[in-house]
């Protein structure tokens, strides 16, 4: 049984091809760039077609996207095309070449834009009110989903992640981005002071190696045609982690607030609803914590030592 994973390359990407080689999976990989992975512009509706008929994957995780809010926003097109029109052309390529294959496609809990504080935890069957490009254009792929594998040709399952972090993560997201500061000051490469922006929301974060594990198991065991948010139910604060990052780091900083970090839109408090996930599954990922944090804080020293040579 073949799994493909498309955007093998891309953070979530590289996690779950690890997680699926530890289970023993046979795995075929594609991704933009080339390395150890086919070449395949999702954007290229005649090469996803070949890719497809080429390796007939009997599972496809779909994690291929634009994914940076700030780069959507600035290039609207470009987020259309890659998220909504890429996501239409593996989905016409699985229904025509995979016939009866299950894929996973990763959408996002942005899609829930603004919620009041009375709507929480945020239920999968909230309509959706994506408020900038990058969730307007995730809510598209969902709908093109729904239609696409309305014949029963495909098997398809729609996630959306809450916020999820882990060593490696691109620094334009919040906690490698903290890291990134603390390690600096830690290493005395920069004065004791954190630039960061608003520090005050509620979030529900998770370990990206258990989001990875779930996306695996949801495929497995989740029902075809259904939405499953993934989060562990639970928020903190931002300002936390980087209290938590400082303490792990064992140095003190001055906080200065830094508006061209802040969002345009950016709810107060967000948390998600998993009890579909548990039924579907049995288990949920559990919320951020030490571990996670020392691991994104050892790889941020790791990678400034290595800048200073």
């Amino acid at each position: 049984m073949t799994d493909l994973v498309v955007g093998a390359a891309g953070f979530v990407g590289r996690y779950l091809v690890e997680h699926l080689h530890r289970e023993e999976r046979e795995v075929v990989t594609a991704d933009l760039s080339a390395g150890n992975h086919i070449s395949c512009d999702i954007c290229d509706a005649t090469a996803v077609r070949d890719m497809i008929r080429q390796t007939r994957p009997k599972r496809v995780f779909h994690l291929a996207a634009l994914s940076s809010v700030g780069e959507a926003a600035r290039d609207a097109g470009a987020a259309y095309r890659v998220n909504a029109e890429g996501t239409l052309n593996v989905l016409m390529a699985c229904r025509d070449h995979a016939p009866g294959c299950r894929l996973l496609f990763t959408s996002t809990a942005a899609v829930y834009g603004i919620a009041p504080e009375t709507a929480m935890p945020l239920i999968e069957q909230r309509r959706p009110y994506p408020v900038e490009v990058y969730a307007a254009s995730k809510a598209l792929a969902e709908t093109l989903c729904d239609l696409m594998s309305g014949d029963g040709r495909i098997r398809v399952i729609v996630t959306r992640a809450f916020n999820h972090t882990g060593p490696g993560q691109d620094n334009r997201f919040v906690v490698p981005a903290m890291a990134e500061q603390v390690a600096r000051v830690a290493q005395g490469r920069s004065e004791p002071v954190i630039h960061a922006g608003n520090l005050d929301p509620e979030r529900d974060f998770c370990d990206v190696r258990e989001v990875v594990r779930a996306y695996d198991d949801l495929l497995h065991h989740g029902e075809r045609g259904q939405t499953y948010n993934v989060c562990s139910g639970r928020t903190r604060t931002i300002r936390s982690i980087l209290q938590d990052l400082l303490r792990l780091a064992g140095v003190d900083a001055d906080v200065q607030s830094d508006p061209a970090r802040e969002r345009v839109v950016d709810l107060k408090h967000m948390v998600g609803d998993n009890t579909a996930l548990l039924d579907a599954i049995g288990w949920a990922p559990r919320p951020m914590g030490d571990s996670t944090l020392h691991d994104i804080f050892e790889h941020a020293m790791r990678s400034e030592s290595k800048t200073a040579l």
